[in-house]
């Protein structure tokens, strides 16, 4: 993870952008990640469905 382009000195190699990198997530994203995360795991499952 990134400490912040001050910290770290390596600005140039993440962002060409003045005022470096922002990164914004929906309010329920994490939520989401987990439930591609067990979408993924359970695939099997899924698949058994189609048939």
């Amino acid at each position: 993870m990134c400490k912040g382009h001050l910290e770290c000195g390596k600005k140039s190699e993440c962002t060409s952008a003045k005022a470096g990198r922002i990164i914004a997530r929906f309010e329920d994203e994490e939520f989401i990640d987990k439930v591609h995360e067990n979408t993924i795991r359970k695939k099997d499952l899924y698949n058994l469905g189609a048939l």
